[in-house]
């Protein structure tokens, strides 16, 4: 039987799903290693690893690695080059697709809804008059567009289904027919970005993806809204931040940033502008996925993987390593 090792912060959960593997396959060697030395030897021997984050020399010190487990669904971090050219095989999970969604949704009512707009100013004692141009916006009457039609954005048109006037899939490859919970797909930016009325990014960052709307696409989504929770680096962030201010841009929301708090002491912003002095925009600090049950299906779906590998299945969620996702 392999050796897998786990290089993860232990929770409960965790090792209630460690105890049954290890029950089920008695003679597979698990290590959960205890600092760097147990660590490295660990890696020497592993077969399998199971990872959020796994640089590049880790891969050094992992001669006889096989396949790697990524307990959700963001790759990007990871070496996949150096990963492809060595042979090994990626798994990540999805498990935490329908939590996020709600996500998904939560912000687009709060943006839509001018929400948080109206909660800062009541907050001061100024009110959001019953005038047009302090009204809300209802989803009921936009034509929604997502950038990727995977397990995240098929959940989440799944909660919208009932709500907006259509939704589309937009990819980068042609389909033959719609995705899931769409009433419409599309591999044509120029048509995407016509439609939308509400632009939702859950595509991953690939070097295909990354920067795909700038100041050019940004305009011809004049009047449109924008919902990120994929990664920040889709869209350019000094465009970004001209559509919004400038008007272009009728609102964005996101769940991923720019800059990121990396054990700094005191405030960090999300960006290196000032999204935070807009009207406009709705942030949260990337927790889309901050729940128990979140947490808890994604572990899950990492001990599926390994299960079925272990077992020679095919139902894996492998990532293709060309394609970064």
């Amino acid at each position: 039987m392999p050796n897998i090792t786990f290089l993860i912060d232990e929770t409960p959960h965790w090792r209630r799903r460690i105890n049954a593997l290890q029950n089920d396959f008695p003679d597979l060697r698990i290590d959960v290693p205890e600092g760097e030395k147990h660590l490295v030897n660990s890696l020497a021997e592993a077969d399998a690893v199971v990872a959020g984050r796994f640089p590049a020399e880790r891969l050094e010190q992992s001669p006889k690695l096989r396949a790697i487990f990524v307990p959700f669904a963001g790759v990007n971090p990871f070496p996949l080059a150096e990963i492809k050219k060595r042979g090994i095989d990626l798994f990540n999970s999805h498990g935490a697709a329908p939590f996020v969604a709600e996500r998904i949704l939560a912000l687009t009512l709060a943006l839509l809804g001018r929400v948080a707009e109206a909660d800062r100013k009541l907050r001061r004692g100024e009110w959001l008059r019953a005038e047009p141009e302090m009204f809300w916006h209802s989803l009921r009457d936009k034509n929604v567009v997502f950038l990727g039609a995977g397990h995240l954005a098929r959940e989440a048109a799944a909660l919208m289904k009932s709500l907006a006037q259509s939704l589309t899939a937009w990819g980068r490859r042609p389909r033959p027919s719609p995705p899931l919970n769409f009433d419409d797909c599309t591999s044509d930016k120029q048509a995407a970005l016509e439609r939308a009325d509400l632009l939702i990014l859950t595509a991953p960052l690939t070097p295909q993806t990354e920067g795909i709307l700038g100041a050019a696409e940004l305009r011809q989504l004049k009047n449109a809204f924008i919902v990120n929770v994929g990664r920040a680096q889709l869209i350019d962030e000094a465009a970004l931040y001209n559509a919004l201010a400038d008007g272009t841009l009728a609102g964005f929301a996101t769940d991923v940033h720019y800059v990121y708090k990396r054990g700094e002491d005191g405030p960090v912003m999300p960006s290196q502008l000032d999204f935070h002095e807009l009207d406009n925009v709705v942030m949260t600090a990337h927790s889309a996925a901050h729940v128990t049950a979140a947490r808890q299906a994604n572990i899950d779906g990492a001990f599926a993987n390994i299960r079925s590998w272990l077992g020679g299945g095919t139902d894996l969620q492998r990532v293709d390593l060309d394609a970064g996702y």
